[in-house]
């Protein structure tokens, strides 16, 4: 890849005989051989470049970029000015855009936000918004809050490579599905508040009769969208994106979120891994894992290394994966629900020939006292246990919501924090295809969680808590 800054040349398609020079500044996002994303300057302006590098596919998705930003302009819709289209000097193809200015988009005001509460005002204007591009016949197919900017009072929709144009305003059922995306990142803990007030300002901008049978439609479309989006979202960070690093090594691949990545150099990290846990301390040990703790980069880091031991445990990872890899899927699942769990960082996948035979999961160290522990200490107050144990179930059952259980989950594998409980093990994580194994499951994994508990030689009174 080529140092930044650098210049690409672009023959227009509109007028061959003329050359425009783009100067690339900085990269946006990168898709090995399909396209890349850039910030530059075109004749002393801002722009962004974005050049598509598809073997044979790169003309037709550049043309639909170019046309898509005109189309959007001709219906009234907020979009950016295409300024250049063509082909570059090494036969790809590029779509020059003004830079919108004053704009954030949709992705970077929810992490702005942080937590669960969004502000009426954001919920209002994006379902508006949403209906005005529905009754103008659009839909964007690649639905994810990078593709939304929000300047002012008005949402400007990116990527119409992906957005299909109707010759008449969106029909009931698609609309609705949209709509039900759009809850699906606008309220994260699926707050019935949050959810009426899309609803309503969608159905009163589309001038409808929100009845019984939409919400039960939409009800269905969300609870579809989010299932969807809890088992996609683990395996995502797996791939090169816009939140993490993948790098190929000679013996395996290493995967690192934005936190470490930016950091410091994660390729030398994965691979002197083995050499900075032996040189940290040594937290477990036994034949198949090795858990210790080390700083790195300002960052203090908790590594457990899986040993994959016999035949059919290396068959297994060929088909489930590595046992890092599947902790590191369900740490990322849960956390897009937001429970709280330790910050899964990094993953290391180790090969010998074919087959996987040791992975790393980094995770951030979490500070705090072992459930069991702080359970039995005579310092704390009742009230405070039987106020944990709550929180506890109440995790247990909200995920069940989402036919999701957690089992083999032991009193070691939560540290109380002064914020209160952290999930540090995520080895039993499931999600269920049918809702009745579900509860089956949910009920055999409470009353064996509520035994450990007993174990402890807890009051009833505490235990009361978790019924």
């Amino acid at each position: 890849m080529k140092t930044l800054p650098y210049t690409i040349s672009i023959r227009s398609d509109a007028c061959p005989s003329e050359v425009q020079e783009v100067r690339c500044r900085r990269i946006l996002r990168a898709l090995p051989r399909r396209r890349e994303t850039f910030e530059a300057l075109w004749r002393d302006r801002e722009v962004i470049l974005k050049v598509f590098g598809h073997p044979w596919k790169a003309r037709l998705h550049g043309r639909r970029e170019s046309r898509g930003f005109q189309r959007l302009a001709q219906l009234g819709l907020a979009a950016p000015a295409v300024l250049c289209y063509g082909r570059t000097e090494d036969g790809r193809w590029a779509v020059v855009t003004e830079k919108v200015k004053d704009a954030a988009s949709l992705l970077e005001l929810l992490v702005a936000q942080g937590g669960p509460e969004r502000p009426t005002s954001l919920l209002r204007l994006a379902s508006g918004e949403l209906a005005r591009l529905h009754d103008c016949g659009v839909i964007q197919r690649d639905f994810h809050p990078g593709n939304f900017l929000i300047k002012g009072q008005r949402l400007i929709v990116l990527d119409p490579g992906q957005i299909r144009f109707l010759s008449r305003p969106v029909g009931r059922a698609a609309s609705i599905g949209q709509l039900a995306c759009l809850a699906r990142f606008l309220a994260p803990d699926d707050r019935p508040e949050a959810l009426d007030v899309l609803c309503t300002t969608y159905a009163k901008a589309r001038q409808w009769q929100w009845g019984k049978a939409d919400q039960s439609r939409f009800r269905r479309s969300f609870k579809r969208e989010r299932r969807r989006e809890i088992r996609w979202t683990g395996k995502r960070p797996l791939y090169k994106g816009r939140s993490n690093v993948r790098i190929k090594t000679r013996d395996g691949l290493a995967v690192a979120g934005k936190i470490l990545s930016e950091s410091g150099e994660f390729a030398d990290l994965a691979a002197s891994i083995e050499g900075r846990m032996n040189a940290g301390r040594v937290l477990r040990q036994d034949a198949f894992r090795c858990v210790a703790r080390f700083d790195w980069a300002g960052h203090e880091i908790v590594a457990t290394r899986f040993d994959e031991v016999g035949l059919l445990s290396t068959l297994g990872a060929i088909f489930r994966g590595s046992c890092a890899r599947r902790r590191w899927v369900a740490a990322r699942r849960l956390l897009l629900l937001r429970i709280p769990v330790a910050m899964p960082l990094g993953l290391i996948e180790k090969r010998r020939g074919p087959f996987r035979r040791r992975s790393y999961l980094l995770m951030r160290s979490v500070h705090g006292q072992p459930l069991g522990d702080w359970l039995c200490d005579e310092s704390v107050s009742t009230t405070s246990k039987r106020r944990l144990v709550r929180q506890i179930f109440a995790v247990f059952e909200r995920l069940a919501g989402h036919d999701i259980t957690w089992g083999r989950l032991e009193t070691k594998d939560i540290v109380v924090t002064d914020g209160g409980p952290v999930f540090t093990g995520f080895r039993g994580v499931v999600i269920h295809i049918s809702p009745l194994q579900c509860r089956r499951r949910y009920r055999r994994e409470t009353a064996r969680f509520t035994h450990a508990l007993e174990t402890l030689g807890l009051d009833s009174e505490i235990l009361a808590a978790a019924d």
